[in-house]
């Protein structure tokens, strides 16, 4: 980490956290934003470990408050561009299937992504998912369930399932 970096969080226990967390926050923000660029992704987790270091003497996990930063500022960044990750193009189901894991993850829906990144690449369980994200637990496993069953017909090839129900004649 770079000197300027050390230097912007404060010398306690709450600074020390978000420093030894600063790893973990880099490699969430770069698979949020997808293949924008690193250098959006590090200027997030610059501007939301500044912003959770600034507010030290409020109560909670300063990981997990940085955590949820990252989600807000995404999520304005996202609204500010229009980029909703939404394909409505014909042929983009095909196209999508022949992507990799991470591309096609970084194309899902924003509500889908977060939770599962939240939940699979930053380790946390759906309480404290639902705590980052503002969201009832409900909420949370919802959207995972939509982005695993994404992923489950990319993992095994298959075109994803448009629904349980068949036409009975």
């Amino acid at each position: 980490m770079s000197e300027e970096r050390k230097s912007t969080l404060p010398a306690t226990p709450f600074g020390e956290a978000l420093h030894e967390g600063a790893a973990e926050l880099r490699r969430f923000a770069r698979a949020l934003v997808g293949p924008v660029s690193t250098r959006t992704a590090d200027a997030l987790v610059q501007t939301a470990t500044a912003r959770i270091a600034a507010t030290e003497r409020l109560a909670g996990d300063p990981l997990e408050r940085a955590f949820a930063e990252l989600v807000r500022l995404n999520r304005r960044r996202v609204r500010e561009r229009g980029r909703t990750g939404d394909s409505t193009e014909p042929g983009a189901e095909t196209e999508r299937r022949d992507q990799s894991m991470a591309a096609q993850i970084s194309v899902m829906p924003l509500d889908e992504r977060e939770t599962l990144l939240i939940v699979s690449l930053a380790g946390y369980g759906y309480e404290a998912a639902g705590r980052i994200l503002d969201l009832p637990i409900s909420s949370v496993l919802s959207r995972l369930m939509r982005a695993r069953a994404r992923l489950d017909g990319v993992k095994a090839g298959a075109p994803p399932r448009s629904g349980h129900l068949r036409v009975v004649k």
